[in-house]
């Protein structure tokens, strides 16, 4: 039981592990909706943070929409969900 807890923390730390200039990241700051998409359809995570040290350091894709005013990718990442 204690090497599931273990492990089941490592796969939560290794998948939530911001990434340096994730290319979702860019599509948000764009407003391109079908480059979010297709990021999310290979099973990149919704919430993931923008890398530390990198402007903007641990916004979401909704965030980053939100303060770059990206109406339509706000939208899209609001009604988004994740399975």
């Amino acid at each position: 039981m204690r090497y599931f807890f273990i492990t089941s923390l490592l796969v939560a730390a290794s998948v939530l592990t911001p990434l340096p200039a994730a290319q979702i990241h860019d599509a948000d700051v764009r407003g391109d909706i079908t480059a979010i998409k297709a990021q999310l359809e290979e099973g990149l995570i919704i919430e993931l943070p923008v890398a530390k040290d990198e402007p903007k350091e641990g916004f979401t894709p909704l965030a980053l929409a939100i303060t770059e005013l990206q109406y339509d990718a706000m939208v899209f990442l609001s009604n988004t969900e994740q399975t």
